[in-house]
């Protein structure tokens, strides 16, 4: 199982089981995007979170909400361990596995008494139906152990599935500078740039870089709130362009925003003056 320690950074934004990290740590912890993974405090206390990737976290650190750490019983800085949450499916698999071979281990035991006795074939023959009645108890229990919570693993997961795909699902249209913006991009990259919109958290804007305190300046090197995220770049030329910390912007180009009022109207501020 792989396992990495972060710092546990408080979000400026609400959202309950969720968290993020940069994109480079999804292979280090051998997970996609939007992933299931367990966070461990360092005195044992876990919880689930749903992973969402974001470059522009740093790579020591994960994200967590306020309510999420205080459920987790830590404050803001503490390392933790985050690792991939096995999958019941999986779960079973590996009891299932792991019960083949004792099976397959005891039958070998099994046979290579039976072969290595040549006097009180009787006796053996009793011992070796004790033991696969002793193997067969040991199956037994184990499914019994395994399987019976599935059920209500297997309804938990699809309640958590229904309150994921409600958080997907728009409310409203977004409002006419966005539109605008999305009708000048071709339908694939408007269709990227809406999904990416809908899974950002906060209210959605777009500002146009204009100041010298903007233009010319890599995303990096703006006063960025933190509850505000930038979600793409749209160029003069209608193309878009995933931000990284060393993307530079340029003057013209469309800059789309996800976070709170206050800190919308700040970057409008820094971006167009």
């Amino acid at each position: 199982m792989e396992e990495v320690t972060l710092r546990a950074i408080q979000r400026a934004m609400p959202g309950n089981g969720r968290a993020r990290v940069h994109n480079s740590l999804l292979s280090a912890i051998g997970i996609e995007d939007k992933t299931e993974v367990e966070v461990v405090t360092p005195d044992g206390a876990s919880l689930t979170l749903t992973v969402f990737a974001d470059s522009l976290v740093e790579q020591g650190q994960i994200r967590i909400s306020q309510d999420d750490l205080k459920k987790l019983g830590i404050t803001d800085g503490i390392d933790v361990k985050v690792r991939r949450k096995i999958p019941v499916s999986e779960q079973v698999k590996d009891a299932a596995e792991e019960l083949a071979g004792k099976i397959s281990k005891g039958a070998k035991e099994i046979g290579d008494t039976l072969s290595e006795k040549t006097i009180g074939i009787r006796e053996g023959t009793t011992q070796a139906a004790q033991e696969i009645q002793g193997k067969a108890r040991e199956v037994s229990a184990k499914i019994a152990e395994e399987v019976a919570p599935l059920g209500e693993k297997i309804g938990e997961a699809g309640r958590e599935t229904a309150a994921r795909i409600k958080d997907l699902v728009p409310t409203a249209r977004f409002n006419a500078q966005v539109e605008a913006g999305l009708k000048q991009l071709s339908p694939d990259n408007a269709s990227q740039l809406k999904k990416m919109l809908l899974e950002t958290e906060g209210d959605k804007h777009v500002a146009t870089a204009k100041t010298a305190t903007s233009t010319g300046r890599s995303i990096q090197n703006l006063t960025i709130p933190p509850d505000v995220s930038v979600i793409a770049i749209q160029r003069a030329d209608n193309t878009l362009v995933i931000p990284k910390s060393d993307t530079i912007l340029g003057s013209g180009d469309r800059v789309y925003l996800a976070g709170s009022d206050r800190g919308l109207e700040y970057m409008t501020k820094i971006l167009e003056g």
